[in-house]
């Protein structure tokens, strides 16, 4: 249950829109090494004119959710990707920093998807490992991410590689 509520969740994210400013992407980002089945996960150029990095935070008595949101807009609907990643961890824990399973119903977990034009794909196995740079830098490390697509009539796509970059707030 825990894991289909997260990828309602996951979905949802992927479908709103993101905020921009004049820039195309944050000139203190490095550029991104992620992969997509062995495919650069597209994150400035002339292939995708707009990037996006984006994170959101709740919190409550027992947990901490932190949402990440990498939203890559193409030339059209069918070439934009989206990846969302959200890391629940408990209250106490005072730094987001860590390796997070995404096959896991514990209290510390990973979930989230991938989207590329109308494919949805939601994450199934996999770790990713966290790290708070500080002043909303993070560095997302994807380490062989299984992503399973909604209907389970595409092929699974491996997530790999990581990013490293400031993240807006999510409004």
């Amino acid at each position: 249950m825990k894991k289909l509520f997260f990828a309602f969740a996951a979905m949802s994210l992927l479908l709103t829109g993101c905020s921009s400013d004049d820039s195309d992407s944050d000139p203190n980002s490095e550029p991104t090494n992620i992969m997509i089945d062995n495919v650069p996960f597209n994150q400035s150029g002339a292939v995708a004119p707009f990037f996006n990095a984006s994170t959101m935070y709740q919190a409550d008595s027992e947990s901490k959710v932190r949402t990440f949101q990498l939203a890559s807009l193409g030339t059209g609907a069918s070439s934009s990707e989206q990846l969302t990643l959200s890391v629940t961890y408990p209250a106490s824990q005072t730094s987001i920093d860590g390796t997070y399973s995404v096959d896991s119903f514990e209290d510390v977990s990973a979930d989230g998807g991938y989207m590329k034009g109308e494919e949805a794909y939601f994450f199934e196995e996999g770790t990713v490992t966290v790290t708070d740079l500080g002043n909303n830098k993070y560095k997302l490390q994807f380490n062989n991410v299984i992503a399973v697509e909604f209907d389970e009539v595409l092929p699974n796509k491996t997530i790999t590689g990581s990013y490293q970059g400031n993240f807006s707030s999510m409004q």
